[in-house]
């Protein structure tokens, strides 16, 4: 007789016309926020043949690369045979020793490369120092693309206009 019974004790049940299934409901409600999450994902990232993934590559840029350095960073760039270009970074715990900080350069200088208007066919390696850990998002844009430009893997502008690299160093 104290015996606890499992049972919804006086919960009328619902009519099966007033709520659609639960598999139905949730896996349309799923996608709908997946797709979203996939979209945002997209944009903020790199395509996967815009990334440097194998140890092999990497290793080539740093034997065959051309570098250009600066207290922030150091770029080495080396030309491929595809058509597109690829980056990778090094962030490493000398830069510092939280990830979240380091996640936060990789992040930066992903989103800076994404929008920069780079010549295609080059493998890039982006290696971050000590300093970017205190630098701002602008001072870093700047300097990425300056150093790109300092290699000449921007795009030549045909309208006349000088880029925004060049533009930032003749302010300073």
């Amino acid at each position: 007789t104290s015996a606890r019974i499992h049972a919804p004790h006086g919960i009328a049940r619902r009519a099966e016309s007033d709520c659609l299934p639960a598999a139905q409901g949730k896996a349309s409600a799923g996608r709908i926020a997946s797709s979203l999450t996939d979209k945002r994902r997209r944009r903020q990232s790199l395509q996967q043949d815009q990334r440097l993934r194998r140890k092999s590559e990497f290793l080539a840029l740093r034997q065959r690369g051309r570098s250009r350095a600066h207290p922030l960073l150091v770029l080495r760039a080396v030309p491929n045979a595809l058509h597109n270009t690829r980056f990778g970074f090094v962030v490493s715990k000398r830069v510092s020793a939280k990830a979240v900080d380091r996640n936060r350069v990789r992040r930066r200088l992903r989103d800076i490369v994404r929008r920069a208007p780079i010549r295609e066919g080059w493998d890039q390696l982006l290696i971050a120092r000590r300093p970017i850990i205190d630098a701002d998002f602008q001072t870093i844009r700047g300097v990425v693309l300056n150093l790109e430009r300092r290699l000449d893997l921007l795009e030549k502008r045909g309208d006349g206009l000088k880029d925004e690299a060049a533009e930032g160093k003749s302010r300073k």
